[in-house]
Parts: C-alpha cells; structure tokens; sequence
C-alpha cells in the first residue's frame, strides 16, 4: 500500500509530483488526475476519494474507465481521448447526456457532472472534475414535485412578455426547468390580449411588486373562451434589478360560470314574489330576500342571526315544529301551513316548504324556506265559508221557518171552509202570510249583505236615520235626533246603511212598544253613533246571541233584523255592540274607529 510519505515531493512513488502542493485539496469538489495516455489515475484528492468511498491510496492506480458502468463509458470514451485534450482547454459533456453515474466501493451509484482540463507541462496528464450532483437533484426532485401539485400553468417571462420557461402545464405533466424544455404558444401570452398581459408584467418588473388580474384567452380552435386568473412576481437577482417575471395562470373558467349562475340565482330570488329564507342545521337565519322584509316587516339586519321562531304567532302547538324539525333533520322536506306573526304583531297566514341543503358528504348543512303569503286567500276562504253557512240557514228558514205561517195559513183556510163565519179565520191566514212575506224579504236582503262595501261615498247620518223613520211601520213610536249627529258624515253605501237603521228602529219598535222612544247621538267615547231606546232593553243572557240568524222574542219578527244590522256593520269594517241605555233600554253602538263606551258590552 501507498503511504503519504511515498506520495510526499522528491519520493519516487510512481505517481507524478504534485506541481502545487495543497492545490487539490482546496478543490471542494472530487477531481482525478489520470494519464492521458493510459488512462490510469495517478492522484485524487480527499473528495475524490470520499465521492467513491475508496482510500485514496485505492483510487490511485485505477483506470479511469472502472468508475463508470460499462454502458455510461461507452458515451464517455470519445472524450477521454489523447487527442480531445490537446487543445488544453475545458472540456464538459455536451449537453443532452444528463447526470453521470460514477460506481462506489459498495458498487453504488453517484450522479455527477463531468468536465476535463488538460494537465502537467508536456498534456499528459487531464484534470477530470467530478460535481456530486445529489443533492442538487434532491433538491431538483422536490422541486418537480412541487411544481406537479401546483394546479396552473407556470412560466418564466422576460420584460418583452416573451415565455422564457415553462415550469408547469395545466393538465399535463410538470416540463420541469430542463434547458430543452420546448416553450410553445400556450404559455405566451394570449393574441386576443397580448398588450394588457404585458403591461402587467412590466409594472411589475418596474414597481418590484406582485400583479394580480384576470384575463380571457380564446384557443386557437375556436373553442369557448376560457378565463383565467393570473398572478405576477419579480424574479430578483443578486446585484441588479429583476429582468424576468414568473407567473402563475389558473383556469378559472369554471369557477366563472359558477359565479355566473349563483348572481342569476341571486337575481332570481331577490326578485321573487315569495319570502325565501337561508339558516344553518341549527336554525339561526343567514339570508332573508326583500319579499321577506315586505311580508313581514322586519328588516334583514334584525332578522339576520336569529331563529324562525321570530315569526311565531302562538297559533300552532310544539307537535307542529316538532314534526317539522323531525321531517327536515332526516333529509326530508317539509310542507305546511303556518299562522305567523309580523313585526307589528298582524297575524298573516303561509304555505311553507323547507327543504335541506345537503354539504359534500350528505349530511345537513343548511335549510331554505320557501313561504308564500297566503292570507289573502284565508280571507277570501273565510268570506266563503260564511257564505255557505248563510246559506244553510236560508235553507233551514225555507224549510222551517216559512213551513210554520204556511201552516197556520192553511189550517185556518181549512177552517173557514167548515165555519159559516170566515172573517177571522181568514184574517188569521192573512196574518201569517204577510210574517211569511216578512220573512222572505228579511231572507232576501239578508242574503245580500256578506259582500264588503267596495266603493264607500260620504253619507250624511241625519238624512239615513230619517229616510229609515219614514219607512219604518212606528206606531205611536217617537225619534229624538241630538244635535250633534246632524253634521256627521260617515264613508259607507247610503242604502245599505239605511237597512241598518230601518231594522233597529223595528226592533225597538217591536220589544218597546207603540210609545216607545228611540234615540240618535254621536258615540260618546269614539267616533260612531248610538242608537238606543227607553224600553224593557234585552235581557244580558240573550246578548250574547241576539245578532245570530233567526234569533227572536217576538211572535211578530222574523229573528233576521239584527242579523242584518251585523252583516252590514260587518261589511263596512265597523263594530256593533249591544247593551244597556241610561233608561234602561236597550242601546246598540257602532262604533267605526276608537274604543266603545263602558255601557258597551261584547257580542
């Protein structure tokens, strides 16, 4: 074995004197001095021999062919010739052969880069370099990685706006930074905006700041346009300004129409007619629409982060929500009919739908209700309702009520045929005929007064109560008109008011009496009239129902007058009430706005 004092100036070792002791050694990388004629190492350096993992002493004497593998020094041979070196200049692989991979003792394998120097006096030695290049390809290994999970397209352009590098294809594999990587038109910037793509990068090679904007390009064959959103940044270096700029170009395209579609959407429920409402799984409201502030009068802000349970009227029962958080907690949509309550504590009738929002796995992730205001229609049912009831009564009087004076009528015909005298079986028959002719006008008008006053006139009070005394049947009945009615005007429909006064002077005329005297004022306590009498008044135990159809004390009436006066009162949007006046008689108050008296009592 060859020791270092063999190796040591003035020794014959067999191995050519160092012509600069400690040169080599300076040398941070591995270097091999071979005989250009034989090929043979006849010195290396420390990281020579720590690159092939062999003592020095090892390295020295081996062909310099041995390091390679068989098929890599076959592509090296040509270079390692006497006659390559004679110029005595450096010589490196031409580009395209790659990394190198030299063999270890252990028979590994180290990639590096090769280049050679003519050496000694006289050429015939050559200086081979070998760079470790391991961790710079680890590095370079990261660094594809990298760019591969980058979902863009990556390039490197000069302040021309001219791609320099590709770093990364959208949709391919990464081109990596390999100087024979093509740079093809993809990556340019696009001909339908070539100029507004490079102003940006040179603002940002002038600023030193990054750039971010979108574009669209159009690809050559004719396909849609695509959008991208794209990022700029100055690639510095050391000492002088930046002259190059990386950018980062993302396909947005989809995210676009995305974007496209939810304003369209928003659009469409901003404008919708129904009330839309957004909340999370645990109910508290993220989105109310403008139909829902109009409907019920809260605004977005105060309803934002609160819970449905806002609306609540008190109407519903918990089953009710219980069974609708159940139905739309399993994934199921929920449709129903609500009484809900606005902001200043209307109650308003809907039809709701709520369905779940699923998230990307399937689980719940929010609720959208649907209401449609459907009060409207609750009335209009409602009205209906009423009016079939009407008309069930109309029929029970046809077949009851009017049966009874047919009756009587025909018993007392059949008995003035028996009788030599008919005079007062036959004024018995004309008796009940005329209640049954009674009878079918109070049916008739009856029948007509469901429907709302529509167009209401200015109607001036006095001159109705007058033109009802007229055409009331009153005896020896008296009407006191006070003063202070005779200037009240009223909104309603003069004829249909003046049915009002017309029954409630026969009812005080019917229960009072031919003396009795019926009274007019203007309502004490709100704005309305009064109308009461000074006789027997009505018992308290038959107020409660002495507006119902067919309801009466008298032989002589038909039980509708007071209907009437309700239905009429009704259909203007008043109040009637009844009670007790100051003489004890009975006392009827409508009232169209206000508070009613204390003499008034409940229906």
């Amino acid at each position: 074995m060859t020791t270092q004092d063999e190796c040591a100036p003035g020794v014959d070792s067999g191995r050519p004197e160092r012509p600069y002791p400690g040169l080599l050694e300076a040398v941070p990388d591995a270097v091999l001095v071979t005989d250009a004629a034989t090929g043979d190492i006849v010195d290396t350096n420390e990281a020579g021999a720590a690159l092939l993992g062999r003592p020095r002493e090892d390295v020295v004497g081996m062909a310099h062919a041995e390091l390679y593998p068989a098929a890599e020094w076959d592509r090296l041979r040509e270079h390692f010739e006497p006659e390559r070196r004679s110029d005595g200049q450096t010589h490196e692989l031409p580009t395209g052969y790659g990394p190198v991979s030299v063999r270890t003792a252990e028979d590994g394998r180290v990639p590096v880069e090769v280049t050679a120097t003519k050496g000694g006096d006289d050429g015939s030695l050559v200086h081979v370099h070998l760079r470790d290049l391991r961790e710079r390809l680890d590095r370079q290994r990261a660094f594809r990685a990298f760019i591969g999970m980058i979902p863009d397209r990556a390039a490197v352009y000069d302040a021309d706006g001219e791609a320099q590098e590709i770093l990364a294809r959208r949709g391919s594999e990464p081109a990596g930074v390999a100087p024979d990587d093509a740079v093809d038109d993809r990556h340019a910037p696009p001909a339908d905006e070539p100029e507004r793509i490079r102003e940006r990068i040179r603002r940002t090679l002038e600023r030193g700041e990054r750039e971010q904007f979108e574009f669209r390009a159009t690809p050559e064959d004719g396909a849609e346009p695509r959008w991208f959103e794209a990022r700029t940044a100055p690639i510095p270096r050391p000492g002088s300004d930046a002259e190059r700029v990386a950018c980062l170009a993302r396909d947005v395209t989809e995210r676009k129409r995305r974007e496209q579609t939810l304003r369209s959407f928003r659009e469409a429920v901003e404008q919708a007619g129904h009330v839309i409402m957004i909340t999370d799984a645990d109910g508290t409201i993220e989105y109310v629409n403008p139909a829902f502030e109009e409907v019920t009068g809260y605004d977005a802000a105060e309803a934002l982060g609160e819970q449905p349970s806002l609306l609540k009227s008190g109407a519903h029962d918990d089953a009710t929500y219980d069974d609708m958080w159940e139905t739309i907690l399993a994934g199921d949509v929920w449709e129903g009919e609500l009484e809900n309550e606005r902001k200043n504590g209307e109650q308003y009738y809907i039809e709701q739908t709520i369905a779940p929002i699923p998230d990307g796995e399937g689980s719940v992730d929010r609720f959208v209700a649907i209401n449609t205001d459907v009060t409207e229609r609750k009335q209009f049912e409602r009205q209906l309702q009423r009016e079939r009831d009407r008309l069930e009564t109309f029929a029970r009087t046809i077949s009851h009520d009017l049966r009874n004076p047919l009756t009587v009528a025909h018993n007392y015909v059949e008995l003035a045929l028996e009788e030599d005298d008919a005079e007062r079986p036959l004024d018995r028959a004309l008796d009940a005929l005329e209640r049954m002719d009674r009878l079918i006008d109070d049916v008739l008008t009856l029948s007509k007064q469901g429907r709302t006053v529509d167009d209401p006139e200015p109607v001036d009070v006095a001159a109705v109560v007058e033109d009802a005394w007229e055409h009331t049947p009153t005896a020896d009945a008296t009407l006191a008109i006070d003063d202070d009615i005779r200037d009240v005007t009223v909104a309603g429909d003069r004829s249909r008011l003046c049915e009002v006064f017309e029954n409630l002077f026969q009812n005080a005329v019917e229960h009072g009496g031919p003396g009795v005297t019926v009274s007019v004022k203007s309502h004490p306590a709100a704005t309305g009239i009064v109308v009461e009498d000074d006789g027997p008044g009505i018992p308290p135990g038959h107020r409660e129902r002495i507006f119902d159809n067919g309801r009466t004390t008298v032989d002589s009436g038909s039980g509708f007058g007071l209907a009437i006066v309700d239905q009429i009162i009704q259909a203007h949007g008043w109040d009637v009430r009844v009670g007790d006046s100051l003489q004890g008689g009975a006392r009827f108050e409508i009232v169209t706005s206000g508070t009613p008296s204390e003499h008034s009592a409940d229906k």
